[in-house]
């Protein structure tokens, strides 16, 4: 096996990681200033996200986002929730163009340290489609509302496969108590 076939060491990105990337990339894609989204923000009510606050999220100087700010970015920046929340991309390098490994995948933490999966299992779990590997499933779909309960589909085989080796990579961080990227 060449260097190039082995598997890259996957890229962790926290829930906040996660939500500073694309607030960034979300805001310059519109051609806004951290001062315009700032302004918006304000305008529809949250003045506490004000260019500095941006700016601070998106390097990372700041490092919560409350639930409240998360709704008043996506409302402003008119982007589902979940999409700020969890990646949309796979690798490290579509998340954040000048990383080192561009082609590293991407986990997301579900925990601080012991918890991580793919971005598309992530955003199944936040939907309500996905019990992650180690909860019980008859618990987490209990709590679905019954008009919006479905079945849970089969899933594709490369969805299954996916999923597969995101349990995969979950239990090792467990067996690692968390790993650093």
């Amino acid at each position: 096996m060449t260097q190039e076939d082995a598997p890259r060491k996957p890229a962790f990105v926290s829930p906040t990681e996660a939500i500073a990337k694309r607030l960034r990339a979300l805001r310059v894609r519109r051609g806004w200033s951290a001062r315009e989204l700032g302004d918006r923000c304000a305008a529809v009510g949250m003045a506490t996200l004000d260019r500095t606050a941006i700016t601070n999220i998106e390097i990372g100087r700041r490092q919560k986002v409350s639930v409240d700010e998360l709704l008043v970015l996506a409302f402003v920046l008119d982007v589902a929730p979940l999409h700020l929340l969890v990646p949309v991309d796979a690798t490290i390098g579509d998340l954040d163009p000048k990383a080192e490994a561009p082609d590293r995948p991407v986990l997301y933490k579900i925990t601080p340290e012991r918890f991580a999966i793919g971005p598309a299992a992530a955003r199944e779990w936040v939907r309500g489609n996905f019990a992650l590997p180690y909860t019980d499933t008859r618990i987490y779909f209990s709590e679905v509302p019954p008009e919006e309960w479905e079945p849970p589909q089969r899933p594709a085989e490369d969805v299954i496969e996916r999923r597969g080796r995101a349990a995969e990579a979950a239990r090792r961080i467990v067996e690692n108590k968390g790993g650093e990227s």
